[in-house]
């Protein structure tokens, strides 16, 4: 009996010190791609740098580097966890931070997001603080660790692309003099 006790805390502290195997599928980039007629790559360049500069925020800079020539455009965006019904109660102040690296040729403009990243609040626990004599946890940032996070982390991305999309359709159908 002594000796089962014994395999037993052992395979317990084992377990315990060993971390959650993060499957790399759910840290490839993201990636979409638009056709637009009609526009060529230096405006399709200068719409897309104009709106994600206005429309994305970042704990870095915004645009991290941008060169027109080549139609390449590298951007940092923090957005809030798109979360519904009781997991949007359990995630109300994590937030995605992203790169996004824009492609702008004549007629096409492709998006990769990337070193996506989600923001674990730090939050007090009075029960935690009185059996592990801890009181806060979070306050670091991780990978998606399972399929659903990752399913939210592109559902918010996806969305800020379609975002980019409409506003560079809208540019696109507008008068001459409202461009």
């Amino acid at each position: 009996m002594k000796t089962a006790a014994i395999c037993f805390l052992i395979l317990l502290c084992a377990t315990a010190c060993s971390r959650a195997v993060i499957d790399p599928r759910w840290q490839a980039p993201i990636m979409t791609t638009m056709e637009v007629e009609q526009l060529s790559g230096a405006r399709l360049f200068e719409l897309s740098r104009d709106w994600l500069a206005s429309n994305l925020y970042s704990e870095k800079r915004v645009i991290e580097y941008e060169n027109k020539a080549d139609g390449v455009l590298v951007v940092n965006g923090v957005m809030d966890y798109p979360a519904t019904g009781l997991e949007a109660i359990a995630r109300i102040q994590y937030t995605i931070s992203f790169r996004v690296q824009v492609k702008a040729a004549a007629g096409k403009i492709s998006l990769t997001f990337e070193n996506i990243m989600i923001y674990v609040p730090k939050v007090y626990d009075r029960r935690a603080e009185i059996w592990l004599g801890r009181e806060y946890f979070g306050g670091y940032s991780r990978p998606p660790v399972d399929a659903d996070e990752y399913a939210a982390a592109r559902k918010g991305v996806l969305a800020v692309a379609d975002r980019l999309w409409r506003y560079i359709g809208q540019q696109k159908n507008a008068p001459e003099w409202a461009r």
